[in-house]
């Protein structure tokens, strides 16, 4: 897999691209964290798990949002405040008509992530699990909170 294989449908800030990346993953049984990232790089994840989700909502920092599914018709409300302020960035390497997420576009989207990131921080990490299948396959530095 290559991200220059995916042509990627997008809403948001594009130079958001051009930043120092990290890459934020968590299985979806993560546990409670509390991790500052730099506030000088964007984080890139799915923000899919509970994990991801929290560090979407509380972190500061500008983030692109990779969707396992196609891009949306109609921006939800809870995104519209940071993709006007050019602090958020929408990607999804899939036709616009895959309306749900599934193992495998989730894999891909993970892999993606992990890809056009500069660093990769994992919060929390299954053995075996996707989280760990992908960053085996990846086989890119990643540090484990």
């Amino acid at each position: 897999m290559n991200k220059s294989n995916y042509k990627f449908d997008h809403i948001g800030n594009l130079d958001l691209l051009k930043r120092h990346k990290t890459a934020f993953l968590a299985s979806k049984n993560g546990r409670d964290l509390n991790w500052t990232p730099p506030h000088d790089t964007v984080i890139i994840s799915g923000f899919h798990s509970p994990l991801e989700r929290k560090v979407f909502d509380t972190t500061p920092n500008p983030k692109i949002m990779v969707l396992a599914h196609g891009i949306f018709d109609v921006v939800p409300p809870a995104y519209e405040k940071q993709i006007n302020s050019g602090k958020l960035l929408i990607l999804s390497p899939f036709n616009q008509h895959l309306p749900n997420t599934t193992r495998s576009t989730a894999f891909v989207r993970n892999y993606i992530v992990c890809e056009l990131a500069d660093e990769i921080i994992v919060g929390h990490l299954t053995p075996n699990g996707m989280t760990d299948k992908v960053l085996k396959e990846l086989a890119k530095p990643f540090t484990i909170l």
